[in-house]
């Protein structure tokens, strides 16, 4: 992202010093500015795109059927939650229309091309070239940020999603080995895990070793064995 940036600030002022000084310094400012904006603004339609078709899908099991296809629509009560997809609802809608539309306007991508680049000639101050670049700046920009939000979205927020989903489904065992039983007993205290500890140990005892180890997701209410 630093290298676009880094880029499309040399484009502003590659256009800025290519107009000529006749038609004012605030023209040449101008159309520095807007070439910046215009990246700005291309990217974060490109960022939206990608966050929606990059969204990862979730695999969460229907439990109003009993987790198995073609079960009984009455199962026993549960406790237990689903995971809201809605979002991930609309991101299939929204990548469907995309995708609808720009298929059947595919024919009209060359003529709105030409009338988008005809409309920037003049804030980009007027070169004969000054189209080609603010076309070319609204297409990288898009297409850049398309592809750094998908990446984002489909390796970073998937990441997250699993780690949230695991820390709700069971106890991730946090590290105890180094601190003392009291330190052990508040970090403890702030999950759905127990210590089991060998006998009435004071609280200023270092522990040596645990089980499970760290980073182990185990059911909530299990006991974590220290010594």
């Amino acid at each position: 992202m630093t290298l676009l940036v880094a880029g499309i600030l040399l484009v502003s002022i590659f256009l800025v010093q290519s107009i000529p000084p006749s038609a004012g310094a605030g023209a040449a400012s101008a159309a520095g500015v807007v070439v910046f904006v215009l990246f700005c603004a291309a990217g974060a339609v490109g960022a939206a795109a990608g966050f929606l078709f990059g969204l990862p899908r979730s695999r969460v099991v229907d439990m109003t059927t009993g987790g198995q296809p073609g079960a009984a629509s009455n199962p026993p009560p549960s406790t237990s939650y689903l995971t809201n997809s809605n979002l991930i609802k609309v991101s299939d809608w929204l990548t469907t229309i995309i995708i609808g539309l720009g298929l059947v306007n595919l024919r009209k991508v060359p003529a709105a091309i030409e009338q988008l680049g005809a409309a920037l000639k003049a804030p980009l101050g007027g070169m004969p070239y000054s189209a080609t670049i603010g076309v070319s700046v609204s297409i990288g920009g898009a297409v850049a940020a398309f592809l750094l939000a998908y990446l984002w979205t489909s390796i970073r927020v998937r990441e997250l999603l699993e780690d949230s989903e695991r820390e709700s489904e069971g106890g991730v065992v946090p590290k105890l080995v180094g601190t003392t039983m009291d330190e052990a007993r508040r970090i403890l205290g702030t999950t759905p895990l127990q210590m089991e500890a060998p006998g009435a140990v004071p609280g200023d005892q270092v522990i040596q070793s645990q089980s499970p180890d760290p980073g182990d997701v185990v059911a909530p209410g299990s006991k974590v064995e220290v010594t």
